[in-house]
């Protein structure tokens, strides 16, 4: 399993549905497991600024056991970071992702 936090001062309206089904089986996508199972919250009209700039901006934290590490993450900032700025148009400078890769002993399911 893998949680994927999204987090951007663009407005809730701006977000839409489709969006938010793009990037999750994008993620889904690139995680390369059996266990394709993920976690995905999003945050909108968030205060973030970047730079002392209120434009566009996207903050990503992507968490789990599997499919994080140095190769893979190249992947999946390729691959969200060409979404984000085709459906949303923020420039790749202005999205951010962290990676935490998570020993299987940290993350359980209730």
């Amino acid at each position: 399993m893998a949680y994927l936090n999204f987090e951007t001062n663009l407005s809730a309206s701006t977000i839409t549905q489709d969006f938010r089904k793009k990037l999750y089986q994008t993620v889904v996508d690139g995680l390369q497991n059996e266990n394709k199972h993920l976690v995905m919250n999003v945050v909108t009209d968030s205060t973030i600024i970047h730079g002392l700039s209120e434009e566009p901006y996207s903050l990503f934290h992507l968490i789990g056991v599997t499919g994080i590490g140095l190769e893979e993450n190249k992947v999946h900032t390729k691959n969200i970071t060409d979404l984000t700025h085709s459906e949303l148009g923020i420039t790749s400078d202005r999205i951010k992702i962290i990676f935490r890769k998570l020993k299987p002993e940290e993350l359980y399911c209730g």
